[in-house]
């Protein structure tokens, strides 16, 4: 029941239980206790636990659902990473404006970088620089979408480092590109 899905979460319950019921002094139970997760997921539901040993040796396992609670908890962090980003922005207006724009400037000159002469490594370096970049500054101004989306773009951009095919790096850009302005767009909405 409380965990259906992970087989290792279920081994080490299933062994902390049978530790709890073969120990041999309360102090031990109760170590034993502690090591019991206090948190479930269950399918669509979160649940909280806690753990009760009765006189006659038996454990009683407390459940409630915490989803209600956990939906309102992320709510209210995504509104707090708003409420920054909203600030930053006002805060440092024509830094955030021209981070916007210039970011909007690189999408729309890369595909011309890729048709220059340009060589191939060059272009690889500077965009891996430009994306670390704007990952960093978006997530100085508490982006919540954007940096996400650049994080794993650099990751990808790392594997790739190697590769001397224009063609990869422009499908690559071609698969990101949409994202990135997708992106940005929630952000700013």
């Amino acid at each position: 029941l409380l965990c259906p899905d992970d087989v290792k979460s279920r081994e080490f319950l299933s062994e902390a239980l049978h530790s709890i019921f073969n120990a041999t002094d309360d102090y031990e139970r109760e170590l034993y206790l502690g090591l019991l997760s206090t948190e479930y997921s269950v399918g669509e539901r979160f649940l909280k636990a806690r753990y009760r040993l009765l006189k006659n040796g038996d454990l009683m396992i407390v459940l409630n659902d915490a989803t209600t609670e956990r939906e309102l908890q992320a709510t209210i962090e995504r509104e707090q990473l708003r409420l920054k980003f909203v600030v930053e922005a006002l805060k440092n207006r024509d830094d955030f404006l021209t981070a916007i724009t210039d970011f909007r400037q690189f999408l729309s000159n890369f595909p011309q970088m890729l048709e220059s002469s340009i060589p191939l490594n060059e272009i690889r370096g500077e965009l891996f620089r430009s994306v670390h970049t704007f990952k960093g500054i978006f997530s100085q101004f508490n982006f919540h979408y954007l940096p996400t989306i650049l994080h794993e773009c650099e990751n990808s951009l790392a594997i790739m480092l190697n590769l001397d095919n224009k063609l990869i790096l422009e499908q690559f850009f071609i698969k990101f590109q949409p994202q990135f302005l997708d992106n940005l767009e929630e952000d700013l909405a």
